[in-house]
């Protein structure tokens, strides 16, 4: 899997510059491979963008990672027409251009003639089909290497819904080209709105484990933009759990402290359980050594309920079960508490193989 992070230009200084290195050290040592970047930022004068751009090539050479840069047509221009910004430029190592808005092919191929790139990465979400195979086999005559890249969408309720966004990849996939999906920061969030940067609205607020699931398994995303800037560790950490199929934390609400010990502990769902209830191996594991259960709070099973079966399922008492859709109640079956629709939907991938962790929200 291709995994970026994104620092955006803003004045450099000793205390910015260590804080950047810091960072990308900490994602190169989870196998972050690429660094996005702009230069093409109203609120930013062009010379101090192409300071930092220079500044991050230096960390994108000392860490290993490639530079990914986000141009503008007028930026192109610039840069041509100037020159102690195209001097600045031509030192850099080879990057990928990523074609953001207002560009003709003409100035692009006029850049390209004059600095080495990687290939070029245009825009997921706003071509139709006739474009995007129209601009995927200009870009490819100038460079082979053609990516895509999905918008992140600072303002809310303008993110991306699903059946628009995996209609978008079917495009890009039959014409062979890697897409990229934005993953937002629920810890650092960008400024001036500091509301997320998602490429799927649903995923706005949401945390690192459930967008990952989601992009990862729903989407079949092979490549990940960090499109805040300075995720946490436990932000890697919990997208290197989803990753590389560890333990996925939940967190649940108890009626009581009595169940501890069937709840909170390290969940394995049988495989073979249907579309209304995930059984649990652990806790069936458990229910033989387990004291009796006895029957109480047996009270209609609605979606997101734990439950555990009593005495009367005879050899399946203390067997813990996640309620998936609506049903009546069972006097053989104990409601011990509950888990919220977003953490539910954590449990959707366990056939990928994950285990859950129980915890106490």
């Amino acid at each position: 899997m291709n995994k970026a992070i994104s620092i955006y230009p803003r004045e450099l200084n000793k205390e910015y510059e260590l804080k950047c290195e810091d960072y990308v050290k900490l994602a190169s040592t989870f196998g972050f491979n690429k660094l996005f970047t702009s230069i093409h930022l109203p609120e930013i004068n062009l010379l101090n963008q192409i300071d930092t751009f220079l500044f991050l090539n230096n960390l994108a050479c000392k860490y290993d990672l490639e530079l990914i840069i986000d141009v503008a047509g007028n930026s192109l221009i610039n840069i041509l027409e100037t020159k102690e910004l195209l001097d600045k430029v031509l030192t850099v190592k080879p990057f990928i251009m990523r074609l953001d808005c207002n560009y003709d092919l003409d100035t692009v191929i006029k850049f390209v003639n004059k600095i080495d790139i990687k290939g070029f990465m245009i825009n997921a979400s706003t071509f139709n089909e006739t474009d995007a195979i129209k601009q995927v086999e200009q870009l490819r005559n100038i460079n082979k290497n053609v990516l895509a890249c999905h918008n992140f969408y600072p303002r809310k309720q303008t993110g991306l819904d699903e059946d628009f966004a995996l209609k978008q990849d079917s495009i890009f996939k039959k014409l062979d080209v890697d897409i990229y999906y934005c993953l937002p920061s629920i810890r650092n969030l960008r400024g001036p709105l500091y509301e997320g940067l998602p490429t799927i609205e649903e995923h706005r607020n949401k945390d690192m484990h459930y967008c990952a699931l989601e992009l990862i398994h729903k989407y079949q995303c092979d490549n990940i933009l960090f499109s805040d800037e300075f995720y946490l560790e436990d932000e890697f950490k919990a997208f290197n759990d989803v990753e590389n199929i560890e333990t996925i934390p939940i967190k649940v609400h108890l009626l009581s402290d009595k169940y501890d010990k069937i709840v909170l502990q390290k969940h394995e769902f049988r495989y073979d359980s249907n579309s209304s209830f995930l059984r649990s191996l652990s806790s069936r594991k458990m229910a033989e050594f387990s004291d009796k259960i006895s029957k109480e709070n047996c009270n209609a099973r609605i979606r997101g309920a734990i439950t555990i079966d009593n005495e009367l399922y005879l050899r399946y008492s203390g067997e813990l079960q996640v309620v998936l859709k609506d049903n009546d109640a069972d006097e053989k079956v104990n409601v011990v508490g509950y888990i919220e629709e977003d953490e539910l939907r954590k449990l959707e991938y366990y056939r990928q193989g994950y285990k859950y962790l129980f915890v106490r929200s």
